[in-house]
């Protein structure tokens, strides 16, 4: 009778650390996968990002000449209220896309959907004197 209550602490022991192993592991598990699936849809986001920039360029390039080859910074229209009272803005469509050339002080504002330059127009250099 001493034996069979032996068997059945030990069975019972060996369950239980089994328990506590796997209550211990399955968090760890878990995190680590989502951490993985999280990791592999931003790499996914910064690809389809770039494909996406790389295509604006590929497009505006085959109706703008840029001489310099200079790489634009790409911004997107998504709040037209923000903008509604800057002159340059007046035509401008929420979805719309600015590309800014910082060398040759030019600003351009792109509409996709028909593949079309809405505007362009040259920065003002704001100088020292002009912020006091």
């Amino acid at each position: 009778m001493d034996d069979f209550k032996l068997k059945n602490k030990k069975k019972r022991k060996k369950l239980f650390s089994i328990i506590i192993v796997l209550g211990l592991l399955l968090p760890v598990v878990t995190f680590g996968y989502l951490f993985y699936k999280i990791k592999k849809i931003d790499n996914n986001k910064y690809a389809t990002n770039q494909a996406e920039k790389n295509l604006l360029l590929k497009r505006i390039s085959e109706i703008y000449f840029n001489p310099n080859e200079e790489v634009p910074t790409i911004a997107q229209i998504s709040n037209l209220e923000l903008l509604k009272d800057q002159q340059f803005f007046t035509e401008a469509k929420e979805g719309d896309i600015i590309f800014v050339y910082n060398q040759t002080n030019r600003v351009i504002l792109y509409r996709p959907s028909i593949k079309k330059i809405i505007e362009i127009s040259i920065l003002e250099k704001i100088t020292d004197q002009e912020t006091d």
